[in-house]
């Protein structure tokens, strides 16, 4: 038996892409994905690790393709949004029907039943706190603190460090001011070796 040639078949030629194109081609099924996982709160690194396109591939495609940007966040806006409408249900109260199936006499009986759940204070004020976060309304949870002087000066009307008196202060102070308190160091170096010394 005599074997005959075998010719190998030659692949087209590859258009060159462009520079800047993404190297994995984007298709519906990674559209309708991202869609799904920005529905579950991944954020971009995790979205691009599951659809197994590398994560500058995947910044491109949010630049470059809207239907994959709007996927995006269409999915991050409606779970957002879908989050927000059953806490604020949950912040003023809410009532569903339900069946409760029980056993009587061996007997299965379904009964229609309203469920109702109280109001939530906690829940309100989450709500509201993240509802207006970005306005300067009295729901944020910003907290002020001024730091003061030991007679309530002001801190920008304070000595500055060179000039505070650390002489009275005994050694194991001096460590723990030393430790606190870089700009001290050496002026509290001073100090305890000159205690120790006494």
């Amino acid at each position: 038996m005599t074997r005959g040639k075998t010719t190998k078949l030659r692949k087209k030629p590859n258009k060159k892409e462009p520079k800047n194109s993404p190297t994995t081609k984007l298709t519906e099924w990674h559209i309708e994905n991202a869609y799904c996982m920005a529905l579950l709160g991944l954020n971009d690194k995790e979205i691009s690790a599951a659809l197994g396109i590398a994560i500058d591939t995947f910044a491109k495609y949010k630049r470059m393709n809207d239907a994959f940007r709007l996927a995006l966040q269409r999915g991050r806006v409606l779970a957002d949004g879908k989050v927000a409408e059953a806490l604020y249900h949950r912040a003023i109260g809410y009532s569903h029907p339900d069946t409760v199936i029980s056993i009587y006499k061996g007997e299965v009986i379904e009964t229609q039943v309203t469920k109702y759940y109280p109001p939530d204070t906690k829940a309100a004020y989450t709500f509201l706190r993240n509802r207006t976060r970005n306005n300067d309304e009295p729901w944020t949870d910003a907290k002020v603190l001024e730091i003061t002087g030991k007679d309530g000066t002001p801190f920008h009307q304070l000595k500055p460090m060179e000039e505070i008196d650390i002489s009275d202060l005994n050694v194991e102070e001096l460590h723990v001011l030393k430790n606190m308190i870089p700009g001290l160091s050496t002026k509290a170096d001073k100090l305890i070796k000159k205690k120790e010394d006494e």
